[in-house]
């Protein structure tokens, strides 16, 4: 039974080895695992890009590069220290002994001899290794005795008796003697054997220890050295396709440990790449195409070519037909107010009072008429180009810029004689944009219209001076003379509009608007004549005459293009040297950056939500902390969405130092982005135009006060 277990183990230890050996000799050689590597590593690629691209367009090359494997060490145990204890295998098969098994048999050898010895007693100068009772004596005295212990097999009682009485008991000693040494000498033979064997199994390299080295000198990865992959894709992708696919390849992990592939992109003729037409052959494809409709083509072409022209010369023909006509055909409307008639041309009240009457008329040579009308009473003339000129409606500035373009020379020396220096400067400004066909033409019948006017219905206003203190009056300053001065005032109304009578009488109290009232009915237009001296020099104290400086004008072309940093000097500027009502106007065109936080807040938020976000993140980081927290509560307050995704904004930027010194550097253009952005919405909007108005209204009323004190600081 014992011998039959015995068997199965060895069996089963044999299957075991031979299963090992079977599995460690699966491992090919250098060159196929450079090709699976290979293959591995193409499939990786193509399984990535098969996911984007067609099979046609792309091709994979992968070349592996490995060291040349070294010589397995099999006489070499995979103990480190296996050398040391010496136990290895010698290039001639004997057992390698190291230093201290070498002494010790050496050892052994020699107490071998002694023992041979014949000598009764034997001296040794070894000191024991322990204290083994009987012993001890002989030793201290240099000789050697057995231990008791190991006569047992001799002595029953354990004991040995040392006598020498008579020859029989050193006979018995000796033969006790020589069975000792004999049997010493088995135990030795033994001990030889088995440290023999021992060094054999643990000096000597197995065949499954030699396989495994074998195997691991071989191994791909020992000796991998280069993978360089070579990826061609069609040169017909576009190139955002092209640089994501080189990401997505460049990001692969290939497990390649210390080994980083080399990976390169090359564009070439791949697939459909071949057959793609030329922009020749799509140019000769669409030649083609044309060429069998080329019949069709040509007659509509002509057709529209003749039409057009046809439309041309006739234009041509009815413009030439209208500039050289003399007929003098007017068209009167009787009874039509002054508000009707201004609708009806297209003209707006003048300021002043002197608006487009109580009769519209329709000349056709305008140009004629006014060198007629100013050859035969030049003051009226003049007194109507003064009127042009301080007129802001389109009709007005058309007139003077055809009188200019129609009148010679000399004709227009005898206007410009009587103008002031201001007016003059104010004419010279709108001959930058000269009028041709129908424009001239509308010009020539608003001329032909305001000199009839003037015929029929005269002023009652024949002094130049008198007249242009009229024009630059306002409703404010008539109501102002009506309170201080009824008597004159009531002449006065007599020269005015009927729609600047209008808008005075509106802004009197009622107490007084009935007395200035009746006291007009009352004056003949004898007595305007008469007090026409007078009338001017009680004009002169309501009316500001600002002497008109030429870089002003170039101040209010300035506003629209100049950034916020410089705007509020600007404006300041032009308050000390124009009106409040021009300086209203100008600031409604070019809303000031410094109101815009005080917009109407539904208004603001429409801006400020509309306004592109990368924009308005940059924008709010350049702004000062004060503007930054109304806006964010006005659009983007705490807790809400809006709030949320400015905060990631704000963070993505703040954490790039670079972006945050561009922004810094680039504050001034992100808030005049803004504030053109602002102001476009602003012409835009019909909504909040009121609310805007009297923002602007009170602005402007605070930038008069402080033009006020600057002026008595001065003083």
């Amino acid at each position: 039974m014992r011998r039959t277990n015995i068997f199965i183990i060895l069996s089963i230890f044999i299957f075991g080895q031979i299963s090992s050996l079977a599995e460690i000799g699966n491992l090919p050689s250098l060159e196929w695992q450079k090709q699976g590597l290979e293959d591995k590593i193409n499939g990786k690629v193509e399984s990535l890009l098969l996911s984007i691209l067609k099979r046609d367009q792309f091709s994979v090359d992968v070349e592996i590069v490995s060291n040349n494997p070294a010589d397995p060490e099999f006489n070499k145990p995979l103990d480190a220290n296996g050398k040391k204890k010496g136990t290895g295998i010698g290039p001639n098969g004997e057992v390698e002994l190291s230093e201290e098994e070498k002494a010790k048999i050496e050892e052994e050898k020699k107490l071998e001899e002694a023992k041979k010895s014949n000598a009764a007693i034997k001296f040794s100068d070894v000191e024991p290794d322990a204290n083994t009772g009987d012993h001890i004596v002989f030793s201290k005295f240099g000789m050697e005795a057995p231990l008791i212990d190991d006569f047992k097999d001799f002595q029953p009682d354990g004991k040995i008796f040392l006598t020498m009485e008579n020859d029989n008991d050193k006979k018995k000693l000796e033969e006790l003697k020589e069975k000792f040494n004999e049997k010493e000498k088995q135990y030795q033979e033994r001990i030889k054997k088995l440290q023999y064997e021992k060094s054999q199994s643990e000096g000597q390299v197995s065949p499954v220890e030699q396989m495994w080295k074998y195997n691991n000198t071989i191994d791909i990865f020992k000796n991998l050295k280069e993978v360089n992959i070579l990826v061609r894709l069609s040169e017909g992708l576009d190139e955002p396709v092209k640089k994501k696919i080189e990401k997505y390849v460049r990001d692969l992990r290939f497990n390649l440990g210390s080994i980083e592939p080399s990976i390169k992109f090359e564009y070439s003729i791949l697939g459909n790449d071949i057959n793609q037409p030329t922009k020749m052959d799509k140019m000769k494809e669409w030649l083609e195409y044309a060429s069998k409709y080329a019949t069709l083509f040509g007659i509509v072409i002509g057709t529209i070519l003749f039409g057009l022209i046809a439309n041309g010369l006739v234009k041509k023909y009815f413009e030439l037909n209208t500039g050289v006509s003399n007929t003098g055909n007017f068209k009167m409307d009787g009874g039509a107010d002054q508000k009707d008639s201004a609708k009806e041309e297209g003209l707006p009240a003048l300021p002043g009072g002197f608006d487009a009457g109580e009769m519209a008329v329709a000349g056709l040579n305008g140009i004629e008429r006014f060198k007629f009308y100013i050859k035969n009473t030049p003051n009226d003339a003049i007194m109507l180009v003064k009127k042009w000129v301080r007129g802001d409606e389109k009709g007005s500035d058309s007139a003077l810029r055809a009188l200019v373009q129609q009148m010679e020379n000399d004709e227009l020396k005898i206007i410009f004689g009587s103008l002031s220096e201001n007016e003059r400067t104010h004419w010279r400004n709108l001959l930058d944009k000269p009028l041709h066909g129908p424009e001239l033409s509308r010009a020539n019948d608003f001329i032909s219209n305001q000199i009839v006017q003037s015929v029929i219905v005269p002023s009652t206003i024949d002094d130049p001076e008198t007249y242009d203190l009229i024009l630059k009056l306002t409703p404010e300053k008539v109501v102002a003379m009506v309170q201080a001065d009824p008597k004159m005032s009531a002449i006065l109304m007599n020269a005015l509009s009927l729609s600047f009578v209008n808008e005075v009488l509106s802004k009197c109290p009622e107490n007084i608007r009935d007395t200035i009232i009746n006291k007009s009915v009352e004056v003949k237009a004898k007595d305007v004549v008469a007090a026409q001296g007078t009338l001017k020099s009680l004009l002169a104290k309501y009316v500001e005459t600002v002497e008109e400086k030429p870089f002003v004008e170039k101040l209010l072309k300035l506003i629209p293009m100049t950034t916020p940093d410089l705007e509020e000097s600007l404006f300041k500027a032009l308050a000390r040297n124009i009106n409040a009502d021009v300086l209203k106007t100008t600031a409604l065109s070019n809303f000031p950056a410094a109101l815009i936080s005080e917009l109407p807040v539904p208004f603001l938020k429409s801006v400020l939500s509309s306004y592109p976000l990368e924009k308005k993140v940059k924008m709010l980081l350049s702004v000062d902390e004060e503007i930054r927290t109304i806006f964010m509560e006005i659009f983007a307050p705490e807790g809400s969405k809006a709030n949320d995704l400015i905060m990631i904004e704000f963070e993505s930027y703040e954490r790039d130092e670079s972006e945050m010194d561009k922004i810094t550097e680039n504050a001034s253009k992100y808030w005049h982005d803004f504030v053109l952005y602002t102001r476009n919405e602003i012409n835009k909007d019909k909504t909040y135009s009121k609310e805007i108005s009297d923002l602007l209204e009170t602005w402007s009323q605070d930038m008069e006060v402080t033009k006020k004190n600057h002026l008595r600081e001065v003083a």
